[in-house]
């Protein structure tokens, strides 16, 4: 799907994902074409520490996930990025990984359940 196909919230997640990952590139020193397993990884890490909508709270997993999706979405298709087939495959694990001991601590995060 073209940029233009998608909806305008759509377009305009994404562009606040590029801005997040333009962030976290900034912060960490990768350049912004590093769209890799391992970097994703890192991102998804640095995400779970980032405050959440409301006070006191870190970001949602869903917020996460979707960050992920706007972000290697953008790569391939705003800035060229040859990105791997699956490349969040190993960052979505991780974030799995993290909803399981969120869950275990009974830490809440964003305005609903998480849907795995």
């Amino acid at each position: 799907m073209s940029p233009g196909e998608r909806s305008e919230r759509t377009r305009n997640g994404y562009a606040k994902d590029w801005a997040v990952w333009s962030a976290f590139c900034a912060e960490t020193g990768l350049p912004l074409s590093a769209v890799t397993s391992s970097s994703l990884v890192r991102f998804v890490e640095w995400l779970w520490t980032q405050p959440g909508w409301t006070d006191g709270t870190r970001t949602a997993p869903s917020t996460i996930d979707r960050r992920l999706a706007g972000t290697v979405v953008t790569a391939r298709t705003e800035h060229g990025v040859t990105v791997e087939r699956n490349v969040a495959r190993d960052a979505r694990r991780r974030l799995r990984q993290l909803v399981e001991q969120m869950e275990d601590s009974a830490e809440t995060r964003g305005r609903g359940p998480w849907p795995w």
